[in-house]
């Protein structure tokens, strides 16, 4: 069951809700199509007869074949993307779960390449049209979206060709989370914005204010001048790297 969120949990939410109900309203038609497009993909995966690469799809596989294409579109209106862009030139994140350890490809190349290509697309528009909350609609560190914006459009077709395995399910290790906001679906509601949709917002406030990241320092992606290697979570080959896609 999902956590209640208390006062104290919604706190982090309160000075982003105007700004994400406002602003940057003109992405939700985009990434409410990706969403969608995300939970097609694991539906699909749940309809085979085998067991799915992912162990999210096995975990919510009746769930996933019992929705209709209404009740899915409608679960696709979580105001955030659902997949994750990862550090697409670190070989390993120092900080991986049990789940995440040996865990293959999740979809066959030619759909991780149209979804990576639409994701990365959509957040190097994002980053540079609404940095302001381009890291909570993304759920990605400063960093990522400071490395996201300076990519020129070229970059981006490289990306998604050569490093759509970079793409993950958001919290594939949450399933409680995913299983509320598929039941969510099943209802039909004037607010898309949900309980499920804002304790998501609420985890992805959690995780951007104290996790770890591999993305790096943003001055130090600006100017490697800044490289500090006293820092525990830069490699100590990343001080001075050329930026590379």
């Amino acid at each position: 069951m999902l956590e209640p969120m208390t006062e104290r949990s919604r706190s982090p939410l309160q000075p982003i809700a105007p700004a994400l109900g406002l602003q940057d309203c003109e992405i939700l038609a985009p990434l409410f199509e990706i969403n969608a497009r995300t939970l097609h993909l694991l539906a699909r995966l749940a309809a085979d007869s085998g067991r799915p690469p992912l162990q999210l799809a096995e975990k919510l596989r009746d769930l996933l074949r019992a929705l209709d294409e209404a009740a899915l579109r409608r679960a696709a209106m979580c105001p955030l993307m659902l997949v994750e862009i990862k550090p697409w030139d670190v070989p390993e994140s120092p900080v991986r779960t049990p789940e995440h350890i040996g865990q293959p490809d999740w979809l066959p190349q030619e759909s991780a390449i149209r979804l990576m290509r639409s994701a990365i697309t959509l957040a190097w528009h994002v980053a540079r049209s609404y940095p302001q909350t381009a890291g909570i609609r993304l759920g990605l560190p400063a960093a990522a979206v400071l490395r996201i914006r300076e990519l020129q459009l070229h970059e981006l077709e490289v990306i998604a060709e050569e490093k759509f395995s970079c793409l993950r399910p958001r919290w594939e290790w949450r399933v409680d989370l995913w299983r509320s906001l598929l039941l969510g679906g099943r209802v039909p509601q004037l607010n898309p914005v949900n309980k499920a949709s804002l304790q998501a917002l609420h985890l992805i406030v959690s995780d951007l204010t104290s996790s770890s990241t591999t993305w790096g320092d943003p001055l130090r992606q600006a100017d490697p001048s800044h490289a500090d290697p006293s820092r525990s979570d830069e490699p100590p080959a990343a001080a001075g790297r050329e930026r590379t896609v």
